[in-house]
């Protein structure tokens, strides 16, 4: 004879061997349950995780192995909480408690430091998740993880994903595309990491906070490129054409640095400032460098070097002012590396007015 579920069964009705299993692992999981409620979680640990090993055909052992990772992971037990969970994975395929196994796993990772294993994890529920929430917040982790596990590709190709999908909330979207724009500029791809700066300038909205600061971060890192054009301009004879040029680049490069300004985030202002001054300082010095025409007698080279210096005189003065406005910013307790770099420049400028060695008090707070 045999049971509706085709187990055998005795003859004279006595319960199968299966149905005798089931109830010494339901007898077993219920004891479990009571150490639990008694606060017993360790030895209601140590019976569950028997319930599998002695029992594993039975219905409760399922349950119980599910259980035991549970548990394990509540005493930060991690080592025997990963092999717990990993068991269930490869013991029990058809579970429709697998689908929890993912999220488990990822955090137990994390928990060994294991990065690229608990980004891989997280990635899998990004993939079957039907939870809109839960699949963002897991593609923005795994792009973190796998950044910290010095995977770039993969940091890459998450980030990427998420600034593309996700477009709010917006604080992570925009954190999204300025990590693109340092995994970038380790892998050296110029152009690519030009397009992440732009995201984050064109994808700001006014106002202050951490999009302002980045907004600002990016168009200084961007206002570089114009400037750097202008720099290597060299002005040549015919002196028109090749000047010509050098003030077209000047007004990109001075707009550029203009718009930084505009953000009012000190970091960026005073190396915006320090910019703006020494296009203009550049700007005199090369037309004071510039060729000069051959076959010029030495009364006609001193009045062509006269003419030059007309032309360098507005460009310096300007250079100066620039100069002074930034070095002043100490006055507000502002002194960087752009201000520092300003005082320098005055300092070959004005040697009499700036060369001695700049010093800046220190406050004591010895007595607070």
């Amino acid at each position: 004879p045999q049971t509706e579920d085709g187990s055998a069964r005795s003859i004279n009705g006595a319960p199968s061997q299966a149905e005798v299993r089931e109830r010494i692992a339901a007898s077993m999981y219920q004891r479990a349950r009571q150490q639990l409620d008694a606060g017993e979680m360790s030895g209601a640990v140590a019976l569950l995780a028997e319930i599998p090993e002695t029992l594993p055909t039975t219905e409760v052992a399922v349950q119980a192995q599910f259980d035991t990772a549970h548990y394990l992971m509540q005493l930060e037990r991690w080592p025997e909480a990963q092999q717990a969970l990993e068991t269930f994975r490869a013991a029990y395929p058809d579970s429709p408690l697998q689908a929890q196994i993912p999220v488990r796993l990822a955090r137990v990772y994390q928990a060994r430091e294991n990065w690229l294993a608990a980004a891989a994890e997280l990635r899998r529920v990004e993939q079957i998740s039907d939870d809109p929430e839960l699949q963002r917040e897991s593609l923005y982790l795994a792009a973190e993880l796998y950044q910290r596990a010095g995977e770039r590709s993969e940091a890459i190709d998450a980030f990427r994903r998420y600034a593309h999908n996700y477009p709010q909330p917006g604080a992570d979207r925009r954190e999204a595309e300025y990590q693109m724009t340092e995994l970038y500029r380790q892998t050296g791809e110029a152009d690519k990491r030009a397009f992440w700066l732009r995201r984050l300038v064109d994808g700001h909205q006014s106002g202050e906070g951490r999009s302002n600061y980045l907004a600002a971060f990016a168009a200084s890192e961007l206002a570089e490129s114009s400037f750097n054009a202008f720099s290597q301009i060299r002005l040549r004879l015919p002196l028109g054409p090749s000047l010509e040029r050098k003030r077209a680049a000047l007004e990109r490069a001075l707009a550029d640095q203009e718009a930084i300004l505009d953000y009012g985030v000190a970091e960026f202002s005073t190396r915006a400032s320090h910019r703006m001054a020494a296009i203009y300082h550049q700007l005199g010095r090369d037309l004071m460098d510039s060729e000069r025409p051959e076959g010029l007698g030495v009364l006609e080279l001193e009045q062509y070097d006269i003419l030059l210096e007309e032309q360098a005189y507005p460009f310096e003065e300007k250079a100066i002012e620039l100069y002074e406005i930034n070095a002043r910013r100490t006055q507000r307790g502002v002194y960087d590396l752009w201000v520092k770099e300003s005082f320098g420049a005055l300092a070959q400028i004005l040697p009499a007015r700036y060369g001695k060695e700049e010093q800046v008090a220190e406050v004591s707070r010895g007595i607070y």
